[in-house]
């Protein structure tokens, strides 16, 4: 996308990003230090992000809202739509027991235990036939600080496996959360009927509501 900028107006451009942890990564950090030195917003950069500041995100408050309160004024009606949530949720969810469990500092700054985590994650892309036999090799490789982590998420998401054979039913349902058939059926992975809420309560209740 710079590429096509003449030299005078990227030399001059300030990048702007949000406080998502992914942002505050080092290696984030650094890039946006050797090609924006001074000029960029974030978290820890040269210039503090202000959260929820309208002047600096109206994409937030002005057009990306009301266009999806368009695009999502009907709810949805079918199961694979409904378990959109449940997979934001998830996401959401697991980010939290990140910070829980004291790791956050590490997954955004250690690559080996960022790249550790992830693969707990992406669990939700193995076939529901294959899960059982992952999640039993993805827990004899993991680090021990992660296996708290691995052991939430096996409880909520895959199921605690039994004294004798098989495994408990999970707290969320496979179905609900794993992505496999949707990537093969070129279905919607997620959605962001939550951000359409949002705006709608936006304009119900005059202010810039936050979960």
């Amino acid at each position: 996308m710079l590429d096509g900028l003449p030299l005078d107006i990227r030399a001059n451009s300030i990048f702007q990003q949000d406080g998502a942890p992914a942002h505050n990564a080092n290696i984030v950090r650094n890039y946006l230090n050797e090609y924006f030195p001074n000029r960029w917003i974030g978290t820890y950069g040269a210039v503090q992000w202000p959260p929820r500041s309208p002047d600096l995100i109206p994409l937030d408050y002005f057009l990306r809202g009301p266009l999806k309160t368009v695009v999502y004024i009907n709810p949805p009606t079918c199961l694979e739509k409904q378990n959109s949530y449940c997979i934001m949720s998830e996401v959401e969810n697991f980010l939290k027991k990140v910070g829980e469990l004291h790791l956050l500092s590490k997954y955004n700054n250690d690559e080996n235990v960022c790249v550790a985590i992830k693969t707990i994650i992406v669990l939700a892309f193995i076939p529901l036939y294959d899960l059982n036999i992952a999640a039993d090799e993805l827990a004899d490789e993991l680090p021990d600080e992660l296996i708290p982590l691995f052991e939430w998420f096996e409880e909520f998401y895959i199921g605690k496996k039994n004294r004798r054979v098989g495994r408990r039913k999970p707290r969320n349902p496979l179905e609900m959360w794993n992505l496999h058939q949707r990537i093969l059926n070129d279905t919607d992975r997620t959605n962001n009927h939550a951000e359409a809420a949002n705006r709608r309560l936006n304009i119900q209740m005059g202010t810039h509501p936050t979960i």
